[in-house]
């Protein structure tokens, strides 16, 4: 173990130690040069090939990037061992905040970890070489900022060294934690990315039920001596777990690893299927709930019972069965005590409100217990006015239309009346001018007509008129007037 003060490369500077075990240690430092503070992973290899493989881990871990994956920053080695520098996660692991809570974690939040986790490994394993973790469980999850899940832990001659042991902050001595760990990593069988889903399920199912799976190798060996798999599923254990979401656990938690989803992205979409298909947690009228945990028989503790009533009367419970020999009967029997009070007080509810007097106005209390047919019928009264005034609109519009174009064709024949009267008037005027042309020819042909000579006076003698003007015309001076 490296003592505080003490300054490696130049530059780290080891405050205290926070985790080790019986391969190495992990540290809290300072880099002296940046000015941040690191988490600083020793390892203990004597084996040359060993320190070789994880020299060639150290610069694959070093290329990832991932917003679950805590960057890894350098690595080095020294007399004392080889070491990784990686970004450090402050604040309180899963395991940490699941103990102070006293019981499982929301639905809701399980499941978007779970989401943000299956991504991360679905990067992992995809790397060339893939990169398993082998050691998923509480303490190597920490929730970062804005709800972010991290991953904590990974790196340790994970990759490509199979069968490398590795020490962990969390005291994981023999690279696996056997509450969490597949049959096949139990047996140094090999480990593939189907291990890391079996590792990952045995998390979720202790985050969402508040106990921890029987071990792969407990349960294997139930199965081979005839006897049932002692895996309970998750929503036996909470009520809260739909049925669908425990189907996917129990499927990726299935002792033989080709009965496993395939992959990670597999386990992620079926999650997120089982998901969509989970009725709202509050419905329009919300329910009261019961939290039930009932305590070992042989543990002399009380039953605990933790009820919290909204302002409703349907009555659900969740019902959280504690390890070891706690029966799911008591369960169920407080939850029916439960649910029997809650009706009592409904009836009671009911009572009051038909003795007390309905301050609302009767129409109005009409109307808010209208029946759904009623509401139809409305709205097929409002569709039909609607209708309605769209045909009138549409005949008005007709109408004008005619108008106008009626208004248009007067306009017209008015035009055409007037033009016939200036032609008659043209007409007129040329027939008058006619006639005065025939007039003016007429009057023209008179005198000639005058100088004509008789048949009956013979030859008119220039000078003598007829006697008939002549008695008329007046004697003019000078005039010789001669006798006929």
């Amino acid at each position: 173990m490296l003592a505080p003060d003490a300054l490696l490369q130049n530059r780290y500077l080891i405050l205290r130690p926070i985790g080790k075990g019986g391969m190495g240690a992990v540290y809290l430092a300072k880099d002296e040069r940046l000015g941040n503070t690191i988490a600083l992973k020793e390892t203990f290899f004597e084996d040359e090939l060993l320190r070789k493989a994880f020299e060639r881990e150290a610069r694959l871990l070093a290329s990832l990037r991932h917003s679950a994956l805590p960057r890894v920053i350098d690595h080095f080695t020294e007399e004392t061992g080889q070491f990784l520098v990686m970004e450090f996660i402050p604040g309180d692991d899963l395991e940490e905040m699941f103990k102070e809570r006293g019981g499982p974690f929301p639905l809701s939040d399980v499941l978007r970890w779970a989401d943000q986790l299956l991504d991360a490994l679905d990067y992992l394993h995809t790397q060339e070489p893939p990169i398993i973790h082998r050691d998923i469980k509480p303490q190597n999850l920490k929730l970062a900022a804005r709800d972010q899940i991290i991953l904590l832990d990974f790196g340790l001659a994970k990759g490509s060294a199979a069968g490398m042991s590795q020490a962990s902050a969390t005291g994981s001595i023999f690279g696996y934690t056997p509450t969490y760990a597949p049959l096949e990593q139990v047996h140094g069988a090999g480990t593939d990315p189907r291990s890391d889903l079996y590792s990952l399920a045995a998390t979720l199912y202790h985050l969402l039920t508040g106990t921890e799976p029987p071990d792969a190798l407990a349960r294997a060996s139930a199965v081979i001596g005839g006897l049932a798999d002692p895996l309970r599923p998750a929503n036996e254990l909470n009520v809260q777990v739909p049925e669908g979401v425990a189907e996917v656990l129990r499927k990726a938690l299935a002792i033989h690893g080709e009965q496993r989803p395939a992959s990670a992205a597999e386990m992620r979409r079926m999650l997120r299927e089982a998901d969509q298909t989970i009725a709202p947690a509050t419905a329009t009228t919300a329910s009261s709930q019961a939290t039930v945990i009932i305590q070992p028989q042989d543990s002399g503790e009380p039953v605990k019972q933790t009820t919290t009533t909204p302002a409703t009367h349907k009555s659900e419970a969740t019902v959280i069965d504690t390890p070891s020999n706690a029966t799911v009967a008591k369960a169920h029997t407080a939850t029916v005590v439960e649910e029997k009070d809650q009706e009592k007080d409904k009836e009671q509810d009911k009572d009051i409100v038909r003795e007390m007097p309905s301050p609302v106005a009767p129409s109005v209390a009409a109307n808010t217990t209208a029946p759904k047919s009623n509401r139809l019928v409305l709205m097929a009264g409002g569709i039909v006015l609607l209708l309605v005034a769209g045909v009138v609109i549409y005949a008005m519009t007709v109408g004008f239309s005619s108008d106008t174009a009626g208004s248009e064709a007067n306009k017209a024949g008015i035009a055409n009346q007037n033009a016939a009267v200036q032609s008659n008037k043209q007409t007129q005027a040329g027939t008058a001018s006619t006639e005065k042309r025939k007039e003016t020819v007429s009057s023209a042909a008179k005198p000639e007509a005058a100088q004509t000579p008789s048949p009956e006076t013979g030859p008119a003698r220039r000078g003598v008129l007829p006697r008939a003007e002549q008695s008329q015309r007046p004697a003019v001076r000078g005039e010789r007037l001669r006798r006929p």
